[in-house]
């Protein structure tokens, strides 16, 4: 395995699990440390990920996943010499083995998976991958973090995988992201914390849906979510600042709220415990738009809310 994946791994663990897991991982193995030069034996990489996991007590597919996802904004950094300034998401994923791979292969003796990816008729990415180490998830969370880099929802199909018999891992990839249309309407707007950060961000939300000519039922909703999301991060985030996105598409409405904190766990149930102390805002805000979605991404956590309205 690729020393810079084996780095990485110690840092993806101090981002993801902080200071106490680095601790319980050397106390169990003092070989796990961040400076690690040439190719690493692919199973001290597992062994890693084995006690990773029963001391989060998460599945190891997960982890393989998220530790891809964190790895691809590295990765992409490291070879940014190979990547063109004008692609996409859709074209760092087609280009992945004439890129990356073949710069890894230069770079050490590292045995890089068998891949190759090209477009189908419908503009999605296939991918075919085989490689004795059956690390799919690892894949497809390094997809997952190319679409972040690029601000691109970008949506995996998997039909084939090793891990269950087949002779290789199939992958059809596509790109949900909107191409820039004459009736989109983005604003994107940095927030420093302050007491009356919850204010400017309605008005900027109001202002922004009030000029694409959204109808008012649909901005009170996520003027409300607006609210509820902004004022969240004052509360509990811990973040020096946010950052508030909209982005009007046809009949859809996005509503990104990206704080810089620590994170959370997003429930989704319907409703809240009616004695517990939180989740009253993220019960109001599912019950306000068509869809909310959280994640915890290198880059800043991001809350994402769907709400469709009546295009005129």
């Amino acid at each position: 395995m690729h020393a810079l994946i084996c780095s990485g791994l110690h840092d993806w663990v101090e981002w993801r699990f902080g200071e106490a897991m680095l601790k319980d991982l050397r106390f169990y193995n003092p070989t796990f440390r961040k400076e690690r030069t040439g190719s690493i034996p692919d199973k001290d990489l597992f062994s890693d990920l084995d006690l990773l996991s029963r001391l989060s007590a998460q599945a190891r597919s997960s982890l393989l996943e998220d530790f891809g996802r964190y790895m691809a904004i590295q990765l992409m950094f490291e070879y940014s010499a190979l990547i063109p300034a004008e692609w996409t998401a859709l074209d760092v994923v087609e280009h992945t083995e004439p890129c990356i791979h073949t710069a890894i292969r230069d770079a050490d003796e590292g045995t890089p998976p068998f891949i190759r990816c090209w477009r189908t008729p419908e503009n999605a990415v296939r991918i075919m991958y085989n490689s004795s180490r059956r690390i799919c998830e690892f894949a497809r969370g390094l997809i997952r973090g190319i679409g972040d880099h690029y601000k691109e929802d970008l949506v995996i199909d998997q039909t084939l995988c090793m891990n269950r018999g087949d002779e290789y891992c199939e992958l059809f990839v596509r790109s949900t992201t909107p191409l820039a249309l004459e009736d989109t309407t983005d604003s994107i707007r940095r927030l420093r914390l302050h007491p009356s950060i919850v204010n400017e961000a309605v008005d900027m939300v109001k202002r922004q849906l009030m000029s694409a000519s959204i109808d008012s039922d649909t901005i009170d909703a996520l003027v409300l979510s607006t609210m509820e999301a902004v004022g969240n991060v004052v509360r509990h985030a811990r973040s020096p600042d946010c950052e508030l996105a909209v982005h009007v598409q046809g009949n859809l409405v996005k509503l990104q709220v990206t704080d810089y904190g620590p994170g959370f766990t997003l429930t989704h149930r319907a409703m809240p415990d009616p004695f517990a102390e939180g989740g009253r805002g993220i019960a109001l805000m599912q019950s306000a738009c068509d869809s909310v979605d959280y994640e915890m991404r290198r880059s800043g956590n991001c809350l994402t809310l769907l709400k469709r309205h009546t295009a005129h």
